[in-house]
């Protein structure tokens, strides 16, 4: 074989690699952080302030994996009005929310195993507030 058929036969198998490479690529499943994410961002400072809110909260929230169990404690959740959404940072199809109650124990098989965002956002005396945590489902 002359050289000019060995640089015909490696271009020929770049031209099939890249192809294959965007085929596959076509193919795999993305998902957003979420749908409309340019009208969320224009209002991040808003949940910068419920952040900063929930930050300086003072009465106990606690988020656990315990076992089988996820178990989560709120003081105060008869005084407030809110709800609680898990977050799954690489699957949008998991989320979900539940009212915020003073206390809720989910089993862990509810979840998929992995990282998880806890996200509990709740309302008193018109001002809002936010507390946001990551676990790990074992």
């Amino acid at each position: 074989m002359n050289w000019g058929n060995k640089i015909a036969v490696i271009f020929t198998l770049f031209v099939i690699g890249v192809i294959t490479m965007v085929t596959i690529s076509m193919k795999q499943d993305f998902y957003l952080v979420a749908d409309n994410y340019y009208e969320e961002e224009i209002a991040y400072q808003d949940k910068i302030e419920k952040i900063k809110n929930g930050t300086q909260w003072s009465d106990s929230i606690s988020i656990a994996v315990d076992g089988d169990q996820l178990a989560i404690k709120f003081d105060k959740a008869e005084q407030v009005d809110g709800k609680i959404i898990f977050f799954r940072p690489s699957n949008a199809n998991l989320d979900f929310e539940l009212p915020l109650v003073a206390e809720l124990t989910i089993p862990t098989t509810k979840f998929e195993k992995g990282l998880w965002k806890v996200s509990l956002e709740w309302q008193q005396n018109d001002r809002q507030f936010v507390k946001e945590t990551k676990i790990t489902i074992p």
